[in-house]
């Protein structure tokens, strides 16, 4: 059992340590705290040795990020990058004791930034309006040339639309998709990185589409 809810993802970082993605207890307590989103977990002692990645927006947003945010991550080396579902910026911590050593914007034109939102919505269909006007980041990829995916979408009633960026390792949009199905896996061999996406809202089920990401 770890102490976190919601609980997002788990990531082996050696032997013992595993990074825990979710809300901390401080988060878990007192919903109007920001909490901490990053947990270095020990299987030894099985307990947090220490938490980052403090809740990045602003105060007028937290009640909306709490109930529509996640953290999309990737451990690279001795770097793990971290993003935020509500925001624009790729976050870079090192493994070893969680300091914060860069930041990288995502400069993208098809990206939706967050929009002031009111502390509680009139009306289901309020909500739905409000959310078509936000992105929400989905996924995140590192390739082994240090280039980025990110996934990102839109909801427009019951329906989801993907867009799909590549990035280069500083943050500049190399290319975009503007319509992608979903991004559900990214594998490398010796030949070009291979893609496969299948999309949730398709009228017929498993149906997986293959990509190759040439130069």
């Amino acid at each position: 059992r770890v102490p976190l809810f919601p609980f997002y993802d788990a990531r082996r970082l050696d032997d013992d340590r595993v990074l825990l993605v979710g809300w901390g207890p401080i988060a878990q307590r007192e919903r109007a705290e920001r909490g901490s989103l990053l947990h270095e977990w020990s299987t030894r002692e099985q307990r947090i040795r220490k938490s980052y990645f403090v809740l990045p927006v602003a105060d007028a947003q937290l009640a909306l990020a709490r109930s529509l945010g996640s953290v999309a991550t990737v451990i690279s080396g001795d770097t793990i990058l971290a993003v935020f579902a509500l925001t624009d910026t790729i976050y870079k911590f090192t493994v070893s004791d969680g300091t914060l050593v860069a930041k990288l914007p995502i400069r993208s034109s098809l990206l939706k930034r967050i929009a002031d939102a009111p502390n509680a919505f009139r009306s289901v269909a309020e909500r739905s309006k409000w959310l078509e006007q936000v992105s929400v980041i989905d996924a995140l990829y590192q390739l082994r040339d240090g280039r980025l995916l990110v996934q990102f979408s839109e909801r427009y009633g019951v329906l989801r639309r993907y867009r799909l960026l590549l990035l280069d390792a500083s943050g500049t949009v190399l290319a975009q998709a503007s319509e992608a199905p979903q991004l559900m896996a990214v594998a490398e061999g010796a030949g070009e990185p291979v893609l496969l996406f299948a999309n949730r809202d398709d009228d017929e089920p498993n149906i997986w589409r293959r990509a190759e990401l040439r130069p």
